[in-house]
């Protein structure tokens, strides 16, 4: 594995106090990106199988895996051990949901997890009783069934609770999204009860901010936002290589890009024509978007046996996190007592 960086990659991280997180889900690796203290690249992994969506909070975040929701808690640099590092992230909670094909993983309104189950075409949350709680399906889904039917795989939730989500077409029977075409996704406003946007190809990773659905159109390589007053359409930004994965910091997106899209190539979509036009070939890796004008400022390049991102996270107020993967024999000593008791 070989990854190269912008020139002022990491001097942008240090200017924003921030590391990343992100997912190489076909190698079951999930990889915290920060620098050292002398301007290097920091890259620490864990070995976590199928890890999918990511989503932030102020002390850690939370991982969709092969039948796990994971959440991750910063126990400080005491529990780093030597190299430096400013944080180190713990397994310190996991829910068993087998496989539902987790995509995209987010809070509801009210905090809770929720998430995308592209194996049972609906939002979920956790259940105390079953593997997940069914949410919402499509209204075209005529049952709730154990088959990827329209591949609904993004999810987002707006600050005053409404829900928005991605597929890649409306169809209703077994992998009925692989033959429809191109120009066949939708964005949903779940909480309106109708489509935000139609006519799109391979969207994932909604994400609302303001007034906005940003979200990227992954079989063409295009950041795009949705506004939701008029789901009007706006092109933001061309993305070299299968976009999946988007988060946010002020006036900058970070995008994750992708060589290939489970070892098929991109014959057949509109993304394969734009990059040999544009004369670039697929890139794997992270790319800085200015959003005010669309340039990628900054990028992280990774190579080898990482051909493939499917989320990425901001992680604040660390800049060399570390992280733990779910040894037994290592969690064990692992032991920060709470606040102490009057």
């Amino acid at each position: 594995m070989e990854f190269t960086v912008s020139r002022n990659f990491t001097s942008w991280l240090a200017n924003c106090g921030i590391s990343l997180a992100f997912t190489a889900y076909e190698v079951g690796r999930l990889m915290l990106l920060g620098h050292t203290r002398d301007g290097r690249v920091s890259l620490y992994e864990r070995h976590y199988p199928r890890c999918m969506g990511l989503h932030a909070t102020s002390s850690g975040f939370y991982m969709g895996g092969i039948a796990h929701i994971w959440r991750f808690q910063d126990f400080g640099p005491d529990y780093a051990g030597k190299g430096g590092y400013d944080a180190a992230f713990l397994p310190v909670q996991t829910w068993t949901v087998g496989d539902l094909d987790i995509h995209d993983v987010t809070l509801d309104g009210n905090g809770a997890p929720i998430f995308a189950s592209t194996n049972f075409n609906c939002i979920a949350g956790l259940s105390e009783t079953a593997s997940f709680r069914p949410i919402w399906k499509p209204p075209f889904i005529d049952r709730l069934v154990y088959e990827d039917r329209c591949h609904l795989n993004g999810l987002t939730c707006a600050p005053d609770g409404a829900l928005f989500a991605t597929a890649f077409s409306k169809t209703n029977s077994l992998e009925g999204w692989r033959n429809v075409g191109t120009g066949q996704g939708v964005i949903f406003n779940v909480s309106a009860g109708e489509d935000l946007a139609q006519g799109l190809t391979m969207p994932h990773s909604p994400r609302v901010q303001g007034e906005h659905v940003y979200f990227l159109e992954s079989g063409t390589g295009l950041l795009k936002r949705a506004k939701i007053s008029n789901g009007s359409v706006d092109e933001i930004a061309l993305i070299p290589g299968y976009c999946r994965g988007l988060s946010f910091l002020g006036g900058y997106a970070i995008v994750a890009s992708s060589t290939e899209r489970e070892g098929r190539s991109f014959d057949g979509l509109p993304l394969s024509e734009t990059l040999a036009k544009s004369q670039q070939p697929p890139r794997c890796g992270l790319f800085i978007v200015n959003l005010s004008t669309g340039a990628i400022e900054h990028y992280f390049q990774i190579s080898g046996e990482v051909s493939q991102i499917f989320d990425v996270c901001v992680i604040q107020g660390c800049t060399q996190p570390m992280l733990y993967g779910a040894n037994v024999d290592q969690l064990k000593l692992l032991v920060k007592p709470g606040v102490p008791i009057a």
